[in-house]
């Protein structure tokens, strides 16, 4: 399908899988999507500053950079500036079309129902955009597509009104007559205020006049806060809704300067950097913002999770506001049809945000995707996914790798390497959730396909190894579908989130009625780093049970992310799983026991869940204990760990640093961090290439999995 795209500010028109459908979401075939002139060029003009100008904008980017020099070494830092290119963006977040298909938990919409849709990143410029339920309205009959397709941004428009909340006559002025503006022009006059408009295009200011204005004021030939002065009779105007675009201060300077003393201004749109004290203190104004389309924008877990907010305590959620607009448009009290300034086919993408760079802008650009749906198409068919010119082919030297998921640690860890081991693995299929992310990696690493179905790959006979990186609550499903279809495993940590899938996948190990079972491996990859490596030496000759003292410092992670939901199952289950791994592999002992102790406070500025000491013993008598916590200085290193034995100690941290107490061996600092991901990758393949020994043992990978949810 074809998707707008923006990257490295320029506008391209990609060929990319069509989106898979989640639960709590459906896939829309969209027939109109409109363009935000204001909002997408300024996402152009972001998209074309220079790295330092960026830098300067988004000072949180240097403090990153920073912090990864300091936790990871300078290393690690220049390679991730010189390899990580920046990602393309997806444009769009205001589109109508026709329900496709409809997701698991999805409860008021069905297939073939006329929808608008919602949110950057979903409402996006592409044939089919999948959406969760809370960002799709049902349309009413006699609502067009076109009109439909700037519902999301007339309910932008819509909440700056209702922060405003205008009362039957009042003056109030509407700075900037872009399509925001616009509408509102046209809110503000049903609600019976006396609007003013303020742009410094004249075409646009009559339009606003066309559309109810009662007044327009175009910038330099006429001075607003005078036209206010006079209409209001030296008082000033009641409110002000500022709804330009720019970067100049100036702007909302005199935004200010047309209210009376105890008005009010509400921001939607972008001024500057600069609010002068005194043009809201001598008058005691009111200074507002209006976010986006209304509340539950940003909040995943309405958003995302589909948990809406009760109606009687939230009356007008996006949801809502959007479904107002639509309710105002079939009755006719709003009519977008003057707005429609140029429409373009998908095909014409670029054309059209080109028309963004003309010296007067159109107020609207409307894409056209067609109406009619394509009967035969099916998400399970080739048509979802992208073949890649440049790949290979097959080697049987090599191992065939089919990577399902590629989020943050796939993308920056697992595939790298495996691009690194290239006379070792050779990347066939990648299986994204969203097409873009997956043509570019299809690009990156020349793979033969990319696909938004991951069944493909399980399906795919030319594919040796399955690499599971999806979120952690489905990672034993896609274990068990993978190893009934005869395919070897590396699945990202965790192996699973309950005890009741872990006994479904040591079931298939405990069947007999096949000999060979693939291999199964996870991505506890610390035992593989060559400071660990060191530590086992020593401590494998020791006549003394070991005490293993390791200390998890992390930072806070709220309970709205993904990791501390049932995607992610919490952290102990997701990450301190590492450090049970780590024990078991230096100990080499069944596990006897544990114990679990957990911060706790009535304040709720910490997690329980994040901050715990565990105890494990083993039948040998040694004792492992993690301590992992959220409440430590950040200056004090991630990981720390210690190991007590025969009178002797060995200290590591951070994977870049080791210290020997006791023995007559030089202790190093400075070393570049690794925590084993590329020699696990070396492991599994000299198992399934050369001696067919495991990894890591099936009874360590349950044993540790079993202790990471008992303890979690």
């Amino acid at each position: 399908m074809k998707q707008a795209v923006l990257k490295n500010g320029k506008v391209f028109s990609y060929d990319v899988p069509v989106p898979a459908v989640s639960k709590g979401r459906v896939v829309v075939k969209v027939v109109n999507s409109c363009i935000s002139t204001g909002t997408e060029t300024a996402s152009l003009n972001a998209g074309r500053q220079s790295i330092v100008k960026q830098a300067i904008k988004h000072p949180e980017k240097i403090r990153k950079a920073l912090d990864i020099l300091k936790k990871e070494g300078f290393s690690k830092l220049y390679k991730r500036i010189n390899t990580d290119e920046l990602p393309g963006k997806a444009l769009g977040y205001s589109a109508a079309g026709i329900v496709y298909v409809v997701g698991d938990g999805v409860g008021r919409l069905k297939v073939g129902d006329r929808v608008a849709v919602a949110g950057a990143g979903y409402a996006n410029h592409a044939e089919y955009v999948e959406v969760p339920e809370n960002l799709v309205v049902k349309i009413s009959d006699n609502v067009d597509f076109k009109s439909a397709s700037m519902i999301t941004i007339a309910s932008i428009a819509l909440q700056g009104v209702r922060r405003l909340k205008p009362e039957f006559g009042e003056i109030i002025v509407v700075y900037g007559a872009g399509l925001i503006g616009q509408i509102a022009v046209q809110l503000l006059v049903n609600s019976g205020a006396l609007v003013v408009v303020v742009d410094v295009i004249k075409d646009r200011v009559e339009l606003a006049i066309k559309n109810g204005a009662y007044k327009g004021v175009v910038i330099p030939d006429e001075d607003p806060v005078k036209v206010v002065e006079f209409l209001s009779e030296r008082h000033g105007a009641d409110a002000v809704l500022f709804c330009a675009s720019t970067n100049q201060s100036e702007a909302l300077s005199q935004a200010f300067n047309t209210l009376r003393r105890k008005g009010r201004l509400v921001m939607v749109g972008v001024w500057g950097d600069k609010v002068l004290r005194d043009d809201m203190y001598k008058k005691e104004i009111d200074f507002l913002i209006s976010c986006s389309y209304g509340p539950g924008r940003y909040d995943g877990l309405y958003e995302e999770d589909g948990v809406d907010y009760p109606y009687a305590y939230v009356r007008w959620t996006e949801n809502r506001n959007m479904q107002a607009i639509n309710k105002a448009l079939a009755s006719g009290r709003l009519d977008f049809s003057s707005l429609f300034a140029q429409s373009f086919p998908i095909e014409a993408v670029v054309d059209a945000y080109r028309a963004l760079s003309n010296s007067i802008r159109p107020i609207s650009v409307i894409l056209d995707y067609g109406s009619k749906i394509v009967e035969s198409f099916d998400l399970s068919t080739e048509n979802s996914y992208v073949v890649s010119n440049n790949y290979l082919g097959k080697d049987n030297k090599l191992i065939s790798v089919g990577v399902i998921g590629a989020g943050a640690y796939a993308s920056n860890v697992h595939l790298p390497n495996l691009k690194a081991c290239s006379d070792k693995y050779r990347i066939r299929a990648i299986s994204t959730r969203t097409g873009l992310k997956g043509k570019e990696l299809a690009e990156k690493y020349n793979v033969a396909y990319v696909t938004t179905d991951y069944k493909k790959i399980l399906d795919d006979k030319d594919i040796d190894l399955v690499f599971i990186c999806t979120r952690h609550n489905l990672h034993s499903q896609i274990v068990l579908e993978a190893l009934n279809r005869g395919k070897n495993v590396f699945v990202e940590k965790p192996l699973g989130t309950n005890i009741e899938d872990l006994n479904k996948i040591k079931a298939f190990f405990s069947d007999t009625t096949t000999e060979k079972k693939p291999m199964l491996t996870v991505g506890f990859n610390r035992r593989f780093s060559p400071l660990i490596r060191r530590i086992k030496d020593e401590t494998v000759q020791s006549s003394t049970p070991l005490l293993i003292d390791y200390t998890m410092n992390v930072p806070y992670i709220g309970e709205d992310s993904w990791v501390q939901k049932e995607e992610g199952a919490g952290r102990i289950i997701g990450e301190a799983c590492h450090i049970f791994d780590l024990f078991s592999y230096l100990v080499e002992s069944p596990v006897v026991g544990y114990s679990v102790g957990s911060l706790s406070s009535s304040s709720g500025n910490i997690l329980s869940s994040d901050n715990k000491v565990i105890q494990i013993e083993y039948s040998d008598g040694s004792v492992g204990v993690l301590k992992y916590f959220t409440v430590g200085s950040k200056d004090l290193p991630k990981e720390r760990l210690s190991v007590h034995f025969d009178e002797k100690t060995i200290e590591m941290e951070d994977y870049k640093s080791i210290s020997y107490y006791g023995f007559n061996l030089k202790s190093e600092k400075g070393l570049d961090q690794d925590k084993g991901q590329k020699d696990q990758l070396k492991a599994v393949y000299r198992s399934l290439k050369g001696d067919g020994i495991l990894p890591i043992s099936l009874q360590s990978i349950f044993e540790t999995s079993e202790i990471s949810i008992k303890c979690s």
